[in-house]
């Protein structure tokens, strides 16, 4: 009889801590709503972070990829104009002696013929013509 008494205050025992248990928990119920839908919110950021983190590592690739292309292409634009800038050099060193030939080579005066002539009427020069003149071999040619 006693074992009955302690099987029925047992169960008691057990049936109030249960409503305890459920009691307490469903008086928590809204914070524990509010940490599951905070939980799923977090878990739907992650994935979202997670989905942009490999789209932005491909981005990376592909942008490393184009620097070093574009590095490549710096230094033969650099050599480009390495030899671009020492060309000029030449073609500004070559204005100059141009410069300095065309005033060397600069037309004769208009009055340089009457000068020559007043000249040779003053020293009495004349330019001697030499013509029929006899070669080693025996041929006549005409020099003026």
């Amino acid at each position: 009889m006693y074992m009955t008494l302690y099987a029925v205050l047992a169960f008691i025992i057990g049936l109030s801590l249960w409503y305890l248990i459920f009691y307490l928990r469903y008086a928590d119920r809204s914070i524990i709503d509010e940490l599951r839908t905070s939980l799923h919110d977090a878990q739907k950021d992650v994935s979202l972070f997670q989905h942009e983190l490999e789209e932005y590592t491909q981005q990376n690739i592909i942008l490393k990829q184009k620097a070093s292309e574009l590095l490549a292409k710096n230094t033969d634009l650099s050599k480009v104009v390495s030899d671009l800038s020492r060309y000029y050099y030449r073609l500004k060193s070559a204005a100059g002696k141009i410069d300095e030939l065309d005033a060397l080579l600069t037309p004769p005066e208009a009055d340089m013929e009457e000068k020559i002539d007043e000249y040779k009427a003053v020293v009495g020069m004349r330019t001697p013509v030499v013509r029929d003149m006899i070669l080693d071999d025996g041929t006549k040619q005409d020099f003026f």
